[in-house]
Parts: structure tokens; C-alpha cells; sequence
């Protein structure tokens, strides 16, 4: 940051030491265990993100192969396969980003916290997401 000092007639710049050279401010320990904690939660969630997507197979509703019996016809496992890797794909670059900006955040003395909540909505979201992709399998 710099500003304007007026000496005679003259404008002067006067520069203040680079932020680099600014000691930082420690990160509280609150802050660390919260975000801690919220990691810990978002990759459990993550995890569970793989089975809600496997469990959209087991509808009630039945499935014929044969024409005109009645029974909706049977759908394909590749929404199922599909939904689990979305899952499981999207778990794992949640949880690294996460944990990136996490350290970041925290090596800069900032706090940590608000962001490692903002990664555990977004992984509950996908949930959600997972599931509506499975359910286009439709019965098996």
C-alpha cells in the first residue's frame, strides 16, 4: 500500500513494507477443529454418496422383459454405474479441493471454517444429484 506525502512543492510516494514481510496472524484453535471436524463430516458424506446412488435400483416396481405382459419394461444398469462414479468422482475432488483450500486459508491466517462448511453443502448436494441419475435406470 502506498500514499501521497506533500513536501514542498514536490509530490513524494511513501511505500510501506511488502504484506510478504507482514508477520501473519495465527489461525485460532476453534477455527482448526472446526474445520477439521467439517472435513471429517463432508468425507463421510462423500462416502455415503456412493451407496445413495447404488440404492435407486431397489424401487418396488417390477420389470418384464417380455412385450405386452403388463410390467414396465427393464432398464439399463449403465444409470446405475453411471451414479456411483459421478458419486464417488465428485467425493474425491470435493474432499482434495477442501482440503487445499483449507490449508491455504489457514497458512494465510485466515479462517478456514466458513469454506470447509461451503465443501460439506456441496457434497450434500450432490446426494441428491447422484440419486436423480441413478433413477434414471429406471427397475431393474
Amino acid at each position: 500500500m502506498g500514499g501521497v506525502a506533500h513536501v514542498g512543492h514536490r509530490l513524494t510516494f511513501v511505500t510501506r513494507s511488502s504484506d510478504a514481510e507482514q508477520p501473519r496472524a495465527a489461525a485460532s484453535i476453534a477455527d482448526i477443529v472446526a474445520s477439521a471436524l467439517l472435513w471429517v463430516v463432508q468425507a463421510i458424506v462423500g462416502v455415503l454418496s456412493v451407496p445413495a446412488a447404488a440404492i435407486t435400483v431397489m424401487g418396488t416396481s417390477n420389470c418384464s422383459t417380455f412385450e405386452g405382459d403388463g410390467y414396465a419394461s427393464c432398464g439399463g444398469d449403465g444409470w446405475i454405474r453411471a451414479a456411483v462414479w459421478t458419486g464417488g468422482i465428485s467425493a474425491t475432488i470435493l474432499l482434495i479441493a477442501c482440503s487445499y483450500v483449507i490449508v491455504r486459508r489457514l497458512r494465510a491466517g485466515h479462517r478456514a471454517s466458513p469454506m470447509a462448511a461451503l465443501f460439506c453443502v456441496a457434497q450434500l448436494v450432490m446426494i441428491p444429484i447422484v440419486m436423480v441419475i441413478g433413477a434414471q435406470s429406471g427397475p431393474v
